[in-house]
């Protein structure tokens, strides 16, 4: 093992992001972050694949030449879409890795081997994030799971896969307050997933197959502009309660329009269930990613649930915090690890 970290290492792989979270010797946590995205340049000829070829090498940008064809891949591929107004392909698609679509393995093992590198001590052990089962689609998890697993092995790790919503938990809910009780909802790009835990235990999880994507979706198609844009205008600074321009007004609709979805299969999910723990208390609710960080996302999710009838009350209900809701997953992966390590 480096002597820069010490053992394990959290891996969180979201439609949107990856995120490393590893800790120091001081037991600090480093992250890392990259876009999980490629995009695809065809050179015009043998003069422009040179030229192609030699930018992206001075810009640092990691990708992969195949077939005549150039897969730019991470935040370099988000930059070349935005000048093109294109949009960018994705190795996930709702939270899962398939094969039906081109070259998507491959980009995922550039993209970890980017972010991860290879593996300092054989057998490293690398906690990574897998979705629940959804309740609105049905799609193969135990695919995903195994390629990502040969992805990390084939780096020399060994591989662990963890509930990206539990992961959330060992992050958020470890204190003396909330004692790994509580129900975490981790918002991604690609789906919802969700876990109700009791001291540290999973009672159940399952995900939603919507997230941000669908809002860049509807919005780009109302908008006619690509949804990369959209992406950007969600990540700079837009206030969901007081739109500014159409654009952002019509991100604000169709936020609402994701959190009713969201929050009224969770009602139907567990009206469903033929047993719900009776806690006794009010059960705090944590909710994390991409999708949840514009302001007035929290006002906004809280209504809605609140608004539900639930077969119990709910406490607190907050953004993660550790170290916020973007990275608090793969702190939680990372948390998970040290657990696994510790003699």
């Amino acid at each position: 093992m480096s002597e820069e970290y010490l053992p394990g290492i959290g891996l969180d792989v979201g439609t949107s992001f990856l995120q490393v979270a590893r800790m120091k010797p001081d037991e600090t946590v480093e992250f890392r972050s990259e876009r999980d995205a490629f995009f695809v340049m065809v050179p015009q000829g043998k003069a422009n694949a040179r030229m192609i070829e030699q930018m992206l090498k001075q810009k640092g940008a990691f990708s992969l030449k195949e077939e005549g064809k150039f897969y730019i891949v991470g935040s370099h591929a988000i930059e070349l879409a935005n000048v093109r107004m294109q949009p960018v392909e994705r190795p996930l698609k709702k939270g899962v890795l398939s094969d039906s679509e081109t070259n998507t393995f491959g980009m995922l093992s550039k993209l970890i081997e980017s972010i991860l590198g290879k593996a300092t001590t054989q057998g490293e052990l690398c906690v990574y994030t897998y979705p629940a089962d959804p309740i609105d689609e049905d799609f193969d998890i135990v695919y995903h799971k195994n390629r990502m697993s040969e992805i990390l092995s084939g780096l020399g790790y060994k591989p662990m896969p963890l509930l990206e919503s539990v992961a959330l938990g060992y992050s958020e809910l470890f204190n003396d307050v909330d004692n790994m009780t509580g129900v975490v909802i981790s918002c991604g790009a690609g789906m919802h997933n969700l876990t109700m835990m009791h001291m540290g235990q999973d009672l159940f999880s399952f995900s939603i197959a919507q997230g941000g994507d669908y809002i860049d979706r509807h919005v780009a198609k109302q908008m006619q502009i690509s949804e990369t844009i959209v992406q950007a205008e969600k990540e700079s600074g837009i206030d969901l309660l007081n739109p500014q321009d159409k654009l952002q007004k019509a991100i604000s609709i169709y936020y609402d329009a994701l959190i009713n979805y969201v929050v009224d299969a969770l009602e139907k999910k567990f009206a469903g269930l033929d047993q719900v723990p009776r806690f006794g208390t009010k059960v705090p609710v944590v909710i994390a990613g991409g999708t949840c960080l514009p302001n007035g996302y929290l006002e906004k999710v809280s209504l809605a649930l609140l608004s539900k009838d639930f077969p119990f009350e709910i406490g607190d209900i907050r953004r993660a915090t550790h170290p916020d809701a973007l990275r608090s997953v793969a702190n939680g992966c990372l948390v998970y690890a040290r657990f696994e390590l510790e003699e």
